[in-house]
Order: C-alpha cells, then structure tokens, then sequence
C-alpha cells in the first residue's frame, strides 16, 4: 500500500519503458490509468504527449495514493 511507504524515492513505475513504447508517436488525447498508484506511468505519459493529451483520468482504490498521485502530478505540472 502506498500509505505505508516513505517518500518518494521508492516509487519506480515497472515496466516503464515498455508501457512508454506502446504509445510513441501516437497523438493520445485522452488517458486513462486504471493503477494510478503515484502516477509514475501517468507523469510520463503526460511528458511525452503533453502537446496533444487533453485529459488524463487516474484511478485507484486507495484514498492515499489517490492524494500523493494528485499531490505529484501537480508538482510536475500535469494537473
């Protein structure tokens, strides 16, 4: 669980680079994270498709993570 976590130096996305590779060079406009977790995935997506992505949506059940991703993804600028 994310609330049991410290800081945010352990979050690494997995699989990363393969989930990135899916969408290269696609013009995504909508997003949706089903994991949202702390928005690892969400963030990158969001850099690498900022000049077309319009929505993202991040879904998760732990009311923790929901907060840290929100809290995240605006100190990188994607909210």
């Amino acid at each position: 669980r994310v609330s049991d976590r410290k800081g945010e130096d352990l979050h690494v996305p997995v699989l990363l680079d393969q989930v990135l590779s899916v969408f290269e060079g696609r013009g995504i406009k909508v997003f949706v994270d089903g994991t949202l977790g702390m928005a690892g995935h969400t963030c990158h997506i969001y850099e690498q498709h900022q000049d077309t992505l319009e929505r993202v949506f991040g879904i998760d059940q732990d009311p923790v993570a929901l907060g840290k991703a929100a809290e995240r993804l605006k100190e990188r600028g994607c909210a």
